[in-house]
């Protein structure tokens, strides 16, 4: 409450000098407010651009590293062609042997060829003939065993089923195999483990037998216990499932095509459907 008496003109003085004063501090904090509203504004703007730096250094960095890894895969494949046309597999063989497994039944040994990602195996018929267990073991030297799923005996095919997930091998297109062409078979010949042996395509469409299909023949040496093992090319693809040697002759040796063996596999698999 305001005292009057005496002291009207000193209140009025008073009242006056207050309101200066507020108007004063009012006006101070106006202009503090702008100014931190500029400064705001202003860091605003620079973590703005600092942001579209980092983010643009950030995706040249992406870039280059993504250059890098395509340039690296460029030269290792340049690498694996030239060590290829130079009759050196070692680069393709790395990605074939997961792909192929030793045999073991009680009846006898040989290979066989990973033909999908959950474990069907094509071999030959007379690796798992009058078999009563079938086990496999692939290139990590684990064992499995074996479903016979079922055979094409004139053709001397067959289907088995472990249980697992595997790397696969595809199937290349044989009527585009050519004499001179260099392939490699890969099994378990003489129950010795995974073993490769090199050579060429010596003819195509041979026949032996009347019931015989038309067969691949190689150099590459066809060794007891190779049979149902791939023979495969440059580009690591089956071009046929390795069946016999001639005895009693080098380097002659003979592949069912894999454009043989490719549909009648898939028949043999619809029946496990």
């Amino acid at each position: 409450m305001l005292l009057v008496v005496g002291a009207i003109g000193g209140e009025i003085y008073l009242g006056y000098t207050l309101k200066k004063e507020n108007s004063a501090l009012r006006e101070v904090i106006e202009k503090t407010q702008a100014d931190l509203q500029v400064t705001q504004s202003t860091f605003n703007t620079l973590q703005e651009e600092q942001q579209r730096k980092l983010e643009s250094i950030t995706d040249a960095l992406k870039k280059v590293d993504k250059e890098s890894k395509s340039r690296l895969s460029d030269l290792e494949e340049e690498v694996k062609n030239v060590n290829i046309k130079s009759g050196d597999f070692s680069a393709i063989l790395e990605d074939v042997f997961p792909g192929v497994v030793s045999i073991a039944t009680d009846v006898g040994r040989g290979s066989g060829t990973i033909i999908t990602n959950d474990g069907f195996i094509v071999t030959n018929d007379h690796v798992i003939k009058d078999a009563r267990v079938i086990q496999v073991v692939n290139y990590g030297k684990k064992m499995y065993a074996a479903q016979l799923i079922g055979t094409h005996a004139q053709y001397d095919i067959a289907v088995l089923k472990i249980n697992g997930t595997f790397n696969k091998l595809n199937f290349a297109d044989s009527n585009k195999v050519r004499v001179g062409e260099r392939v490699v078979a890969v099994g378990n010949p003489a129950g010795l483990g995974f073993s490769v042996t090199e050579g060429i395509i010596s003819q195509v469409e041979r026949i032996i037998g009347p019931k015989d299909p038309p067969m691949i023949q190689t150099d590459v040496p066809i060794n007891p216990g190779n049979s149902g093992g791939p023979l495969v090319n440059i580009n690591g693809n089956i071009v046929g499932i390795n069946r016999l040697k001639v005895s009693g002759f080098e380097s002659l040796g003979f592949a069912i095509p894999s454009n043989i063996v490719k549909p009648i596999v898939e028949e043999i698999m619809q029946r496990d459907i």
